[in-house]
């Protein structure tokens, strides 16, 4: 990767593999990019790019009690935010993934998103969740959530005989072992950086010197020690595709930029981000910008602030990531912005003693890794990258002897019963017209409306969404109607014959 031209190969290897070797003096170079002595545009064509993106692996099993119930929570589970380097809550607009979810379902996300933070592994679910929607769910808190690098790529969960999902199992990688002082080694590592760019004026200066910073600093290898998580790019200084896009997002979110974790396909497997600066929407690819074979002392910029419509030359979003907003920005793009001749970023302002606010409110009280506490769960495929988990012995659930003890109906004879004498009071309807709903807060119409969502999900109409006419039609008139799936909107109807 991009290192100092006089450090020699064995020093560079050192402050890749992540130890505090001083980079105070990083050139800033400008190249006049139409000179044919620019060795990064002859140099280009003989590199390859990298990828690596790890799947998450989801596994389902029955619940041993078919008939389990969801504990419902009195009060919905809050949403936790993170804060950036001033101490600032980040807004709902750094959720993309969040933002995708119904209300019921955020209620799910908000829950595993909170017991992943404190370091909890297995999850009692409060929140009815249909076991074909809760990969979506898990996939929107793995990929709005960077600071949780101690979370690895497999899970199961178990469901009852109708389908809900009971409970789930989330593997943690090494980091998690000591997880006080695995967070303490990541906010130290990137601290410097991050003090360095909340300096600069513009947003978009902010951004390159995190994009050179990453580039400079990370060396891609395929295999790489929790490659799939921020932490092996900010600590160790070796990861791939993943750990850049995590790396890139966790500086976003520090320096009050929202940046969202985009997972596709790009030859295979691969991850990138999106940003959005100024109210536009920009495609980033830290990873190939620093291709494999990359010379010292070269800049890459072809993958920087871009439009989907430059990146899906050899970029294509999955159906998830695909529901995110489009990138069309142009203003901040390297060529807009930079003039397209100015490479690198001077890091002479970091300063090694800097310390960040932590985001970590609560931890594991336990300096290991917490087994499963479900007793209905059972450990998931080893994995060669994961925390292992307890062993586990399945339960005898065979079903005892039983009597069913004899009952006789007791004598009961209804007694003399009068109604009293019964006047209905004067009424007078009130002389406003509600208006005390102005007085409402957002949270009061949360509230309002995660208690409707709920009733309906507990009276039986657990496939309908309250504000969706298909959901009613469909329960009203049966799924394989052969009404218009429009038809409350219609000037004609028809219906066996009829129509008005």
């Amino acid at each position: 990767m991009k290192i100092k031209a006089f450090l020699a190969t064995a020093a560079a290897a050192v402050m890749l593999a992540g130890c505090s070797s001083d980079v105070s003096d990083y050139p800033k170079v400008t190249v006049d990019s139409s000179s044919s002595e620019n060795s990064s545009f002859v140099e280009k064509t003989e590199l390859s790019y990298g990828t690596g993106l790890q799947e998450i692996s989801i596994t389902a099993k029955q619940d041993p009690d078919p008939n389990r119930k969801i504990t419902r929570r009195k009060t919905p589970v809050r949403q936790i935010r993170g804060v950036d380097v001033n101490g600032n809550t980040l807004s709902n607009d750094f959720y993309f993934y969040r933002n995708l979810l119904s209300s019921t379902y955020k209620q799910a996300y908000d829950q595993i998103y909170a017991a992943l933070h404190n370091g909890v592994q297995t999850i009692n679910m409060s929140v009815s969740v249909k076991s074909a929607d809760i990969a979506n769910i898990v996939y929107s808190v793995y990929y709005d959530h960077p600071e949780l690098f101690w979370v690895d790529s497999s899970l199961y969960y178990y469901m009852n005989g109708s389908g809900i999902v009971t409970s789930l199992t989330v593997y943690f990688n090494g980091t998690a072992n000591n997880l006080k002082q695995s967070q303490q080694n990541f906010e130290k590592a990137i601290a410097p950086l991050i003090k360095l760019a909340s300096s600069l004026s513009e947003d978009v200066e902010k951004v390159k010197l995190v994009h050179d910073y990453l580039t400079n600093t990370i060396q891609y290898v395929s295999g790489s020690q929790y490659n799939q998580s921020a932490y092996s790019a900010i600590v160790n200084g070796q990861t791939v595709c993943a750990g850049y896009a995590h790396a890139f997002q966790y500086c976003m979110q520090k320096l009050g930029i929202p940046a969202a974790y985009i997972v596709g396909y790009a030859g295979e497997a691969h991850a990138w981000n999106l940003l959005q600066l100024g109210g536009e929407y920009y495609c980033m690819d830290v990873t190939w910008d620093d291709p494999l074979g990359n010379p010292p002392t070269t800049y890459y910029y072809d993958y920087f602030n871009i439009t989907d419509a430059q990146i899906s030359k050899d970029h294509t979003r999955d159906s998830l990531s695909a529901q995110l907003p489009a990138a069309a920005g142009t203003r901040y793009s390297f060529n807009s912005y930079f003039g397209g001749n100015q490479y690198g970023s001077d890091f002479s302002g970091l300063d090694y003693s800097a310390t960040m606010p932590s985001d970590y409110n609560s931890t594991p009280s336990s300096s290991s890794t917490p087994a499963p506490s479900s007793s209905s769960s059972t450990p998931a495929p080893s994995s060669s990258s994961s925390t292992p988990i307890s062993t586990y012995s399945e339960p005898d659930y065979s079903i005892p002897d039983y009597t069913v003890p004899s009952y006789s109906e007791p004598d009961y004879s209804f007694p003399d019963y009068s109604y009293p004498d019964y006047s209905y009071p004067d009424y007078s309807y009130p002389d406003d017209d509600y208006s005390y709903i102005d007085d409402w807060t957002d949270e009061d119409w949360d509230n309002y409306w995660n208690e409707f969502d709920n009733w309906l999900d507990d009276n039986g109409y657990d496939d309908i969404n309250y504000d969706n006419y298909d959901d009613w039609e469909n329960y009203y008139f049966g799924d394989d109607c052969n009404y218009d799936d429009d038809w409350y909107y219609d000037d004609d109807w028809c219906y066996d014959g009829y129509c008005w």
